[in-house]
């Protein structure tokens, strides 16, 4: 079983999806999507939501089977308990990946951080 998220969770995840749903439909050669898992270097991390670019539109990701391999253009992750995880380990692997912008939103404190 995964781990439980928490109504707070599932509210900002159902935000942060809806925007990015209405930002790639107005926007040529975006996509989003959410809770999909990436291919990245060593890892496999699950996004809570993300952007990216198609490759006939200049994206970096590409199809590998049924999951997607390289990185996203934007990665959104909504934390509660995995704070440590997502400023550390996540936020290392998601640079050294490639990722373009990356935000984090720390929802105990409704907080929002962004790196490049």
């Amino acid at each position: 079983m995964p781990a439980p998220v928490s109504l707070e969770h599932g509210s900002l995840d159902t935000l942060i999806h809806w925007w990015l749903a209405h930002y790639s439909q107005a926007t040529p050669g975006c996509g989003a999507g959410n809770n999909s898992t990436w291919l990245m270097l060593d890892s496999a991390p699950q996004l809570d939501a993300y952007l990216r670019i198609l490759p006939a539109h200049g994206g970096q990701f590409r199809d590998e089977r049924r999951y997607v391999a390289g990185a996203p253009e934007l990665a959104v992750e909504i934390c509660l308990t995995s704070t440590e995880v997502d400023f550390g380990p996540k936020r290392k692997l998601y640079q050294r990946a490639g990722v373009r912008e990356y935000i984090t939103i720390v929802s105990e404190t409704h907080r929002l951080a962004h790196a490049r």
